[in-house]
């Protein structure tokens, strides 16, 4: 469900950014830019410029919403498991100590080889 919504929004956000900014782009068409002098063209050119500001601004701030949500939910510390291991087992070294980083690394490589495909 979450790759239809991830494919979704990939389809539609460029197209409302898109929308956003490039509404009334025949102010800053080749004709009437060259209708104008050089202050006027600069004007016209911090004015398109200055489009691109709010949007990254709102979204500056969705993120710095979303992390200040992180950070003062409540979350508890993970419990630590012991680190000796009984008298009979194997050691493991380094990252092949924990089995899930190793299993969740093959899931994410084979995730991203099915995205590729898809």
């Amino acid at each position: 469900i979450m790759g239809l919504f991830n494919k979704g929004a990939g389809i539609v956000v460029p197209l409302v950014f898109t929308a956003l900014i490039l509404s009334g782009m025949e102010r800053f068409s080749e004709s009437a830019l060259a209708a104008l002098d050089a202050a006027g063209r600069e004007a016209l050119r911090n004015e398109l410029s200055q489009r691109l500001v709010l949007p990254y601004a709102v979204m500056a701030a969705g993120l710095v919403l979303f992390m200040a949500l992180i950070h003062f939910s409540s979350l508890r510390e993970p419990e630590l498991e012991a680190a000796d291991a009984p008298a009979g087992e194997i050691t493991r070294w380094g990252v092949f100590r924990h089995p899930q980083v190793v299993l969740g690394a093959l899931a994410l490589f084979g995730y991203v080889g099915v995205e590729v495909i898809a």
